[in-house]
């Protein structure tokens, strides 16, 4: 009778261990893999925010280039600095694209953070 109820007992308590150890394990993985998402957030964003900034410098640069274009009176100065102002253009769009490119990535693991 002993033995019976010890073996009852035994099997309830492995039961109720494994079930804890189960969802110990599934917090382990859900905190890892949100630390992992929150970190992919941070890493994007940082980017995209440093394309921003490319992206300014360069808009800043291609309105230099075509003031300086504009004022001066030397034909291949005027060139030159308008073939530099379209270089800059074409550098600011697509850092703006990439920082597009960089947020839409900033999202989509912010989103993955929450699941």
């Amino acid at each position: 009778m002993k033995t019976r109820l010890f073996a009852a007992g035994l099997l309830a308590a492995a039961l109720v261990l494994g079930t804890g150890l189960q969802g110990t394990a599934d917090t382990k993985k859900k905190i890892a893999n949100g630390a992992k998402q929150t970190g992919g957030t941070l890493e994007h964003g940082a980017r995209s925010v440093g394309e921003g900034t490319a992206k300014v410098y360069h808009d800043t640069a291609h309105g230099i280039h075509k003031l300086i274009a504009k004022n001066t009176r030397n034909k291949e100065k005027r060139r030159s600095h308008l073939r530099r102002a379209a270089q800059n253009y074409k550098y600011a769009h697509r850092q703006g694209e990439k920082a597009e490119v960089e947020m839409d990535r900033a999202e989509k693991a912010a989103s993955r953070v929450v699941d």
